[in-house]
């Protein structure tokens, strides 16, 4: 998986969290306090979920990074 597809999937399930949570508080049957309560968890799940595919992605980034690294360090010796 290339960083621009990466990224992309992030953006996208960014967006997609966003929508979500738009429709969840426009469509919804409970009180203000349970509605209150379901948003806060949803965007505690969504920040892990951020977080994690930001991991993902920086991981990603650092093997490339060191792979290259190696590569030139194969090149120049």
């Amino acid at each position: 998986m290339t960083f621009k597809q990466g990224f992309k999937y992030f953006a996208v399930a960014l967006a997609g969290g966003g929508i979500g949570a738009l429709m969840g508080v426009l469509f919804a049957p409970a009180s203000g306090r349970e509605t209150r309560r379901m948003l806060s968890r949803r965007m505690d799940e969504t920040r892990e979920d951020l977080v994690k595919g930001g991991e993902r992605l920086v991981g990603q980034i650092v093997e490339r990074a060191e792979e290259r690294i190696k590569d030139v360090g194969r090149r120049i010796a």
